[in-house]
């Protein structure tokens, strides 16, 4: 699972993290709509064995 952080008005920049070995605890299988293009919030518990930073902050 790739977990991304970016917000255009921070100086930050955009962060990319890839959690491996992801076990998602619950999720509503019904609220995904892939022909949609607006995107879809869900709250989700879980749990990961590790993780690798794809892209860190940038630093300031």
């Amino acid at each position: 699972m790739v977990v991304e952080n970016d917000d255009p008005a921070s100086a930050a920049g955009k962060q990319s993290i890839l959690l491996i070995g992801v076990n998602l605890d619950s999720s509503i299988l019904t609220k995904l709509d892939g022909d949609s293009d607006d995107p879809l919030d869900e709250d989700v518990e879980f749990t990961f064995e590790d993780f690798e930073i794809l892209t860190p902050f940038n630093k300031i």
